[in-house]
């Protein structure tokens, strides 16, 4: 006899590809936070400072209307959220800066290492073996680093090269930020919070964060009374898509997916910025060289996260 379809096991099936598709707009999204930094700061003149915080502000007001009955604000000590909020402005600010000394490209290509740097903190502190395929991943990650930021090279005048090495090198320390954010909100999760609980641990923190560092540096606001139709448009994309809905569906695409088949789309990133920095900032691939060295790395990150095979117990 023919066996029966299973219905369960079709809506099953259709409910993970919907969420792979919604995992993916995450990456998408959160590849394009580096353009849109770049473009708000230096085509627009607005400060990074008051990006942030206006950002993060429209952020948490959305997310605690909509997802009041999710919270769980006391889950979580008050220690607890100080090191997030901590960790989490750390990375805002690196990322910031960096997007405004070097091309967007180059920050996402750091933070693609993040992965690396989680698997060597985890060994040297956690004492975790460090998983399959992590060197040679690592090695190859490095050379198309290499291509990719030597290939950009050309473009960049003189007098800018020492900015542009500054924006990488605040890019490498954004990575080490995010690597270890990673694991706190793991860590986290596991205490209990909600997706939406360390959401909100984020974008209210940090909006109040940047308000009072933006106001006590003296930052320029008057950009802001110029901002023309176009900036406007990339401002609320950059608030509303990028870093709220991005935020969502990653927290959302975890919990669903599970964050090792979340990550096999983690180069999807890099794409992204390839593709929004040539839209929005002309700043494209510009060489084959660079070319060559985005290759190198998406084929490397899609095949270090791609799941492993488990490894047959051993002998007695």
């Amino acid at each position: 006899m023919k066996s029966m379809p299973n219905p369960q096991s079709k809506d099953e099936t259709a409910s993970a590809t919907l969420w792979i598709i919604l995992a993916l707009v995450s990456h998408t999204t959160w590849g394009s936070y580096s353009v849109f930094a770049r473009y708000l700061q230096n085509h627009h003149h607005l400060g990074p400072l008051s990006i942030s915080a206006l950002a993060n502000a429209l952020a948490f007001c959305l997310l605690t209307i909509f997802t009041r009955k999710k919270l769980n604000l006391k889950s979580l000590p008050a220690k607890e959220i100080l090191i997030y909020a901590a960790i989490v402005i750390g990375r805002n600010l690196l990322n910031l800066y960096a997007a405004r000394y070097t091309y967007a490209i180059n920050v996402q290509l750091m933070a693609l290492l993040a992965p690396f740097i989680v698997a060597y903190i985890s060994k040297i502190f956690l004492k975790e073996t460090l998983p399959p395929r992590t060197k040679p991943a690592l090695i190859f990650c490095f050379l198309g680093s290499i291509f990719m930021i030597l290939g950009g090279q050309s473009d960049v005048q003189a007098k800018d090269r020492l900015s542009n090495w500054l924006g990488i090198g605040l890019s490498l320390l954004a990575g080490v930020f995010l690597a270890v954010l990673m694991l706190e909100i793991k860590r986290l999760s596991r205490k209990g919070a909600t997706a939406e609980t360390i959401a909100f641990y984020q974008f209210g923190p940090l909006s109040a964060f940047m308000f009072l560092a933006s106001f006590t540096i003296k930052e320029d606001w008057q950009p802001w009374s110029n901002l023309t139709l176009p900036g406007i448009l990339a401002f609320l994309y950059f608030a509303f898509i990028v870093l709220l809905l991005g935020t969502v569906l990653q927290n959302r695409g975890i919990a669903k997916l599970g964050a090792a088949a979340y990550t096999t789309l983690q180069a999807s990133r890099l794409v992204s910025a390839i593709l929004f920095s040539w839209l929005i900032l002309g700043e494209g691939i510009q060489s084959i060289a660079q070319a060559l060295g985005a290759l190198i790395v998406i084929a490397t990150i899609t095949w270090y996260t791609l799941p492993k095979k488990p490894q047959p117990p051993a002998a007695a």
